[in-house]
């Protein structure tokens, strides 16, 4: 392949990388310590005492009936980190849904923050 064929080929591909990325682009708080982070599970009901999250363990199994958690991975550096976050009532998630998350840890018994569903633009 001669160098200037080469040469378009990179320019369409880079184009085409920036129109696919900008497809779905959603603005992430990244100044405010904001990840990206997927949504595992629902939590609808007190885990079980030896399952128990310490971010969980304060509350009654009403409140989290009454409140809506999810638990949610994000990436971090090299490795994935699972947490809690609660979600306003009004916001429907499920499992597999992209989110944007101020982490806390839940292991010092703090909930992550909920910033706002990702979706695609």
């Amino acid at each position: 392949m001669n160098r200037h064929l080469s040469h378009q080929l990179f320019i369409f591909f880079f184009c085409m990388a920036g129109i696919f990325s900008s497809a779905f682009a959603t603005d992430i708080h990244w100044d405010q310590g904001a990840r990206r982070a997927w949504v595992l599970s629902i939590i609808s009901t007190k885990p079980p005492e030896d399952a128990i999250l310490p971010c969980l363990d304060l509350l009654t199994g009403d409140d989290i009936q009454n409140r809506h958690f999810v638990k949610v991975h994000y990436r971090h550096i090299r490795k994935f980190i699972t947490t809690i976050v609660e979600v306003p009532k009004d916001t429907e998630v499920k499992a597999g849904d992209e989110i944007e998350i101020i982490p806390e840890k839940c292991s010092e018994g703090k909930t992550s923050t909920f910033v706002q569903v990702l979706q695609e633009k």
